[in-house]
């Protein structure tokens, strides 16, 4: 028996949102991307959902994809990544809050650039 292969959701709006916001990394506002973040194993050229994205600077998404996920992240950014990427996706549209957000994760990983 085969297993419906889950689709992973899009959402277009939410992606021109976060390239509205600060990169999260360097505060850039200029040149936003819409990184995907992966945890864990995608097949080849598949990306996560659209709610697993955050904001970053053209210049930290290539280093993203560099070095891969693990390394430029971190375990424990990582995590906080993800849980920043939800808390953007549950306010896609509030740019106030969002900001708020995104200042509150560079305030807790300062050294992150």
């Amino acid at each position: 028996m085969l297993i419906p292969k889950n689709k992973p959701m899009r959402n277009k709006d939410h992606l021109a949102f976060i390239r509205t916001l600060p990169c999260i990394v360097s505060g850039r506002t200029q040149c936003i991307e819409a990184a995907h973040i992966r945890d864990g194993y995608f097949a080849m050229g598949s990306k996560p959902s659209d709610a697993r994205t955050v904001p970053l600077h053209f210049m930290e998404h290539k280093k993203q994809h560099q070095i891969g996920e693990k390394s430029y992240w971190g375990k424990k950014r990582l995590d906080a990544a993800k849980w920043l990427a939800r808390c953007l996706y549950n306010n896609t549209g509030n740019y106030e809050e969002c900001c708020r957000l995104i200042a509150e994760f560079r305030n807790a990983f300062p050294n992150c650039e």
